[in-house]
């Protein structure tokens, strides 16, 4: 299951790398626990996806726990 994250109007971060919007492939029940980005600001969003990015460069297998571990902080403990 693909989850495709809205892209971020106008962010800068996004412009110089190029991307038009951040795929993440996730099973279902991952994919209802990042839900919880929806709810954060863009600010918190920007640092979500520049852990997604930096860790799933250098180690894919880590990328999905390093996002978790951030969106854990964000969002509470209850977001995942």
């Amino acid at each position: 299951m693909a989850m495709k994250a809205k892209r971020l109007g106008g962010s800068e971060f996004y412009k110089k790398a190029g991307f038009k919007a951040l795929i993440v492939h996730v099973s279902p029940d991952t994919h209802k626990k990042l839900s919880a980005i929806a709810q954060l600001d863009r600010r918190s969003l920007h640092f979500v996806a520049q852990a997604i990015l930096e860790r799933a460069a250098s180690e894919p297998e880590k990328a999905m726990q390093s996002v978790r571990g951030h969106i854990k902080a964000l969002a509470g403990d209850k977001a995942v």
